[in-house]
């Protein structure tokens, strides 16, 4: 059995934020930019963290194995 990573799915988030956005009538283009951004850098990070939990799971199952 070999673990692969899943890989998280910013699409659907974006788009459900920039529909809240224009709800709500936030169309400051530099404002929805910065958030934007904001949630792409938190995506990378979370992105990380979880290729370095499955690789510390995977380190220990050889250990264990």
């Amino acid at each position: 059995m070999s673990l692969t990573p899943p890989k998280l799915n910013p699409t659907r988030h974006v788009l459900s934020f920039f529909q809240k956005a224009c709800e709500r009538g936030l169309t400051n283009e530099t404002h929805i930019g910065i958030i934007a951004d904001k949630w792409v850098t938190d995506h990378q990070k979370l992105q990380s963290m979880l290729d370095q939990c499955l690789d510390t799971a995977h380190q220990m199952a050889k250990t264990v194995g």
